[in-house]
């Protein structure tokens, strides 16, 4: 008895595998820490990062790996305004390209103040 099973429960797996193995997405590369991405083998890549803020009034983020244009999402939030102790919700993107994006920090390229704001991104996107 035990003997069928076994081999009932090896068939089984055999034809889970020989299914998964036509539909699965597989992992091409990764680096999972605090500024990491994942990469798929459909194309799908998604990074993250987390920035210790700047004095400058524009900040860019390099991508580790880059997408396969400039029409990735990228969304983010400022952890806490050293200035006025406020969190923010979304951060004001600009000029993204294949392989980095700035993140204008004072919410306006003409405004002169500056933000040592800390901030978390995240962009999803195609890689091929």
């Amino acid at each position: 008895e035990m003997c069928i099973r076994d081999r009932y429960k090896e068939y089984l797996n055999a034809i889970l595998l020989s299914t998964l193995g036509t539909k699965s997405i597989l992992v091409e590369s990764q680096s999972l820490g605090q500024n990491g991405y994942l990469k798929c083998s459909n194309g799908l890549l998604i990074q993250w990062g987390k920035h210790s803020g700047s004095t400058s009034p524009s900040v860019t983020i390099y991508l580790t790996e880059s997408f396969l244009d400039a029409d990735y999402i990228i969304q983010g939030s400022i952890i806490k305004d050293a200035s006025d102790n406020n969190v923010y919700s979304a951060l004001p993107i600009a000029n993204p390209t294949k392989s980095s994006f700035k993140l204008d920090r004072n919410f306006s390229s003409t405004n002169t103040g500056v933000s040592s704001a800390k901030f978390n991104w995240i962009a999803i996107g195609r890689w091929k």
